[in-house]
């Protein structure tokens, strides 16, 4: 019987060890949510709320076309997303997260630098980060 009892306390405790680790492992890179590089496409469904019982809904899908120099921020690289709609993004990643740096409609003649960043994706990568951005 003392036997058994031990045998049960050290696969209950392997399974404790095993757990803790599991949920010790490093949140997840940003590339690794929010890949930048070109040929990634994402599609998003968008409800526009207009008033207490009116909406609009609508279907966007970005593309990321990769890293170029931006001649706007002064030559610094970024990563170009281009929606369906005619809209270009540049982001940065650092260890911050993902933000916007710049921006452009097929009516501006070239990009226009975001003043303050805009987060796409803040870090640290866990459930409960949270921040706020004018869209």
């Amino acid at each position: 019987m003392m036997r058994s009892r031990s045998t049960h306390a050290r696969v209950a405790l392997a399974v404790a060890v095993a757990i803790v680790l599991g949920g010790c492992q490093r949140a997840p890179s940003a590339d690794a949510l929010f890949p930048l590089d070109a040929g990634h496409r994402w599609t998003y469904r968008v409800t526009t709320r207009l008033g207490d019982d009116a909406s609009e809904r609508e279907t966007l899908t970005l593309r990321t076309l990769g890293s170029e120099a931006v001649p706007v921020l002064g030559g610094v690289s970024a990563f170009r997303r281009r929606s369906d709609s005619g809209l270009d993004y540049w982001l940065q990643a650092d260890g911050s997260g993902i933000y916007r740096v710049a921006s452009k409609s097929d009516l501006d003649p070239e990009p226009v630098p975001d003043k303050p960043q805009r987060f796409v994706l803040k870090a640290p990568f866990v459930v409960g980060t949270q921040w706020q951005s004018t869209t």
